[in-house]
């Protein structure tokens, strides 16, 4: 049977208007694996599948289902016409449902493989992507890099706090989905922190950016410039503020630095670079602000020996825990 007589029979059958050795036809062809099913579009063998899929579905919803255990003997006539609808409905399903797990695999797409790369606790894990950009994570972060990364396109998943330094590509832009944020950039250097959960943050170093938030477009950023957006609320709320990057963006090469920094989040910081969490004992120690380096290497109880030194607060580690009061 020509290709083009085979799609005006198909057509007829899911229309309802075939006759019955049309449809014996059909079913016989779908039937045979070796019969030239191949050369059908994918548009009609997912039409085909979806066919077989409603069909089966008002089957079910009008009660046409097998009981669990079908008598062996059917003594009475009106019995026997009564096990055969529904001998016929069951074979209806397990003929559809060949039907369909010969025709999916056609259309269906299988997920992208990934390479994982999780930075530990107390350094910084560098990473050097395929198209040579540079990645510096910040511990406990990750990244998650596409097996196709660099052959269609240049995008990445990141989690946690992560610095970028790009390649310029001007045919291809390079992106980082974090959460609900999206950042496009050409070449630059910048940094994308989601260590906050609800208030993730993209600051640039070098060159521009553009980040948009669930698809749609915040800002466009320049050098020290910092973007705050609060995805807590219906409508993801952005700030827009100047900032020393170069400070900000030191850890990856240099020390754990903070600038007038809120102290909840100098501790957010602090317990997620020693993987241990820092709490505050008294509230009143929350609108500090705390402008100070830490070294790499420093132990964290020399940390917080320095943070206290400056903060005039007391400490106690105790066991996996650091107790500010």
């Amino acid at each position: 049977m020509k290709l083009s007589e085979l799609e005006i029979l198909i057509d007829k059958y899911l229309a309802g208007k075939a006759a019955a050795e049309e449809k014996r036809l059909v079913e016989r062809w779908l039937d045979d694996p070796e019969d030239g099913r191949e050369a059908l579009s994918p548009d009609k063998k997912a039409e085909l599948a979806q066919y077989f899929r409603s069909n089966i579905l008002a089957r079910i919803s009008a009660g046409e289902r097998l009981p669990e255990t079908p008598p062996l003997r059917i003594a009475h006539r009106g019995k026997r016409k009564r096990f055969l609808r529904i001998a016929a409905a069951l074979l209806f399903v397990i003929i559809s449902a060949a039907i369909i797990r010969r025709l999916l695999p056609a259309y269906q797409h299988t997920s992208p493989a990934y390479t994982t790369i999780t930075a530990g606790s107390g350094s910084v894990t560098r990473y050097v992507l395929p198209d040579g950009s540079t990645v510096s994570l910040f511990p406990g972060s990750s990244i998650h890099i596409p097996d196709h990364f660099n052959l269609s396109d240049r995008k990445i998943k990141a989690s946690g706090r992560v610095y970028f330094d790009v390649v310029p590509d001007e045919k291809r832009a390079f992106y980082v989905i974090s959460g609900a944020l999206e950042t496009r950039v050409l070449g630059t250097s910048f940094e994308v922190n989601t260590l906050s959960g609800t208030r993730p943050a993209v600051v640039v170093r070098t060159g521009k950016v553009a980040v948009s938030c669930n698809g749609r477009q915040l800002a466009t950023l320049q050098m020290n410039k910092r973007i705050c957006v609060d995805v807590s609320e219906q409508v993801p709320v952005a700030r827009v503020d100047s900032v020393d990057a170069a400070g900000i963006c030191s850890w990856w090469n240099g020390p754990l630095a903070f600038s007038q920094t809120p102290l909840p989040e100098v501790l957010q910081t602090l317990s997620q670079w020693y993987s241990i969490p820092v709490t505050l004992h008294h509230e009143r120690w929350a609108s500090e602000k705390i402008t100070m380096q830490i070294e790499a290497g420093l132990p964290a109880a020399e940390a917080m020996r320095l943070l206290s030194g400056i903060l005039g607060c007391q400490y106690r580690i105790t066991g996996q825990q650091i107790i500010i009061y």
